[in-house]
């Protein structure tokens, strides 16, 4: 753990920020999420690690879109990567990234930060990485397709793509909830199926999906019958492919008809 002086005021400074991620920054100096839900999040967190424990970071490349107070930006620098390049567009926030610099300041963290870069707006790092996490964002996304578009355009062919975030679960048969204007952010809910065709259509191909709770498709079901909304966390890892995609009639669009092939 890393020693601090002057304590007492550091841990001040801390607790002034409105933080939406939790540290320990060694020495009894701690950031402690004082939101409301902060509870299922800390059981998305644990999930979420859970799953990156299974990718080898050593070495490698990471992006990490939406990063908020960037605590799996610096879990990726302490499991080894060469590079992190952390980003998020706070106009798109409830906070700053005042958390996120001061955690990096703490840490004595070498993540590069963009705190100004919108998902839609990926491409334009006209970079590749090898590992990209997008956590907790597509949900949000009034276009949740061209944001995927944006993310197979900083994929080199050996790319790994997590994305984590609620799917649908009430409903065999694909389909999407999508509201607008009902929330803070619009609300995309797709079922696994739709989540997987929009990723194909992008480019992407699907390894795995895993749920943070066990599917019982019975009791959802039941709760979809009875008008309950039925959704559960789930990380999906993708990687890019180039080829012929039936996604596509007529060529695709955002850019990737680069990703065409016969």
């Amino acid at each position: 753990m890393t020693e601090h002086k002057n304590s007492k005021s550091i841990q001040n400074q801390i607790d002034q920020i409105r933080w939406f991620h939790e540290f320990d920054f060694g020495g009894g100096l701690k950031a402690v999420s004082r939101e409301p839900d902060v509870e299922d999040h800390r059981r998305i967190w644990q999930f979420i690690e859970q799953q990156i424990d299974k990718v080898d970071l050593h070495g490698k490349t990471v992006l990490d879109v939406g990063c908020f107070d960037g605590y799996f930006s610096f879990l990726s620098e302490r499991r080894g990567a060469r590079s992190v390049l952390a980003t998020d567009d706070f106009s798109q926030n409830w906070s700053d990234s005042s958390g996120l610099r001061l955690a990096r300041e703490l840490l004595k963290s070498s993540v590069e930060i963009n705190d100004h870069l919108s998902i839609y707006d990926i491409s334009s790092l006209k970079r590749t990485f090898d590992v990209i996490f997008c956590f907790g964002v597509y949900y949000h996304l009034l276009d949740p397709f061209y944001a995927l578009a944006q993310l197979r355009q900083v994929c080199h062919e050996d790319s790994v793509v997590l994305l984590e975030g609620d799917i649908w679960v009430g409903e065999q048969k694909p389909l999407v909830k999508y509201q607008l204007g009902q929330s803070t952010h619009p609300t995309f809910l797709p079922t696994r199926q739709t989540l997987e065709s929009l990723l194909n259509a992008a480019f992407f191909r699907v390894e795995s999906v895993v749920y943070r709770r066990p599917i019982n498709p019975l009791k959802n079901s039941i709760k979809h019958l009875l008008g309950r909304e039925c959704k559960e966390r789930a990380l999906i890892s993708v990687r890019p492919f180039h080829g012929l995609n039936s996604a596509h009639e007529y060529p695709p669009p955002f850019g990737l008809p680069r990703y065409l092939s016969s």
